[in-house]
């Protein structure tokens, strides 16, 4: 889970991979993180589990954690959105890495020094990722937030283009058609989504087309499957 660089190359191509705890509004921020987690395509949901120091349970204790509220790991502090002052100069006294995921929550990452447990995620770990192979952290909001922004118009401009084209129908055959979607951000940074059409014709038959996509994060379709009935 490297740290975000607006300045790197490598990132600026990619957008920047994002895998942590989700993706296209601002208000998505605080969206379950355990439907996240479960659905990581790097490593395991238990592996995770370890790596993040989350035990049974903690996904749905980060769900009730009050603004304001902090949690208390092993190897880190964990709070949602902004955290409190104390928190904060905790984490300077303690030489911990402050940074955001891009669900908007908080972490504080403790040296490897101050963490028992080898296998849970230490400030050390985030800070030697250049590869961002778990994803990326965030030192500050504006960064989060412009991420967030990129990715949305990425995703809409794909989107709006693909459906903007001619589809092969006779136009004056149809009396109506429908559009639907929904789409998630994956832990790498990926998007999923899926958009369905469904077309009502004069004759009164009906096509029910569903488009199934997953997109990098530059715009790169890496996966694209379609189905009609």
């Amino acid at each position: 889970m490297g740290i975000f660089d607006k300045d790197r190359d490598s990132d600026k191509e990619k957008s920047v991979r994002i895998n942590a705890v989700s993706p296209f509004e601002v208000t998505d921020t605080l969206s379950t993180i355990a439907d996240v987690v479960s659905r990581t395509n790097d490593v395991t949901y238990d592996v995770w589990n370890r790596l993040r120091g989350w035990g049974d349970g903690f996904a749905t204790l980060l769900e009730g954690v009050p603004t304001g509220g902090v949690v208390r790991r092993e190897n880190a502090l964990v709070a949602k959105g902004i955290p409190p002052v104390d928190a904060y100069e905790e984490c300077r006294k303690r030489e911990g890495l402050a940074v955001w995921d891009q669900n908007g929550w908080w972490h504080c990452l403790f040296p490897r020094a101050q963490v028992k447990d080898s296998v849970l995620l230490a400030k050390e770990d985030v800070e030697a990722d250049t590869d961002h192979r778990y994803g990326v952290f965030f030192r500050n909001i504006d960064d989060l937030l412009s991420w967030k922004a990129t990715m949305r118009a990425n995703t809409r401009g794909h989107w709006e283009t693909t459906f903007s084209g001619d589809d092969g129908s006779d136009d004056g055959d149809i009396v109506s058609r429908v559009h639907s979607s929904w789409s998630k951000t994956l832990p790498n940074g990926d998007i999923e989504r899926q958009v369905t059409e469904k077309v009502r014709k004069r004759d009164g038959s009906k096509v029910v087309t569903e488009r199934h996509e997953i997109i990098a994060p530059d715009g790169t379709i890496k996966e694209s499957s379609e189905t009609s009935k």
